[in-house]
């Protein structure tokens, strides 16, 4: 942690489903100089997308999705521009959805209503 500069983690090893060891090291937050515990929250950024792959995989192996499946054929209430995206634009980054990096970090909901707004304009 100190050689690359992270100000804290937490750390468990699992052993055939059961952790068998778990500490919390450093700090959540150095402004308000909090500890990290079990409640601590942490963002993947883009490793989730590592994640996400590997599991839209598995369900195309299963037969339960399919790379040239519509997304809306998974999600309602989707904008009449997104109706031509498919899975395989998501996972390649090539549906044409906004770049949704921001410094301010929005909740879910507030993202969700920045990309519906983007696609009534640019529609």
């Amino acid at each position: 942690m100190e050689q690359i500069g992270i100000p804290g983690a937490a750390v468990a090893v699992i052993k055939n489903e059961e952790v068998v060891y778990k500490k919390y090291l450093g700090q959540a937050s150095l402004e308000y100089d909090a500890a990290i515990t079990n409640k601590s929250l942490f963002r993947l950024h883009s490793l989730s997308k590592i994640f996400v792959a590997v599991g839209v995989f598995q369900l195309i192996e299963e037969k339960k999705m399919a790379l040239e499946d519509p997304i809306s054929k998974y999600l309602t209430d989707l904008p009449l521009a997104w109706q031509a995206v498919k899975i395989k634009h998501l996972l390649s980054h090539s549906s044409g959805l906004p770049d949704m990096r921001e410094e301010t970090n929005p909740s879910e909901a507030i993202a969700l209503k920045t990309v519906y707004e983007f696609f009534r304009w640019a529609t």
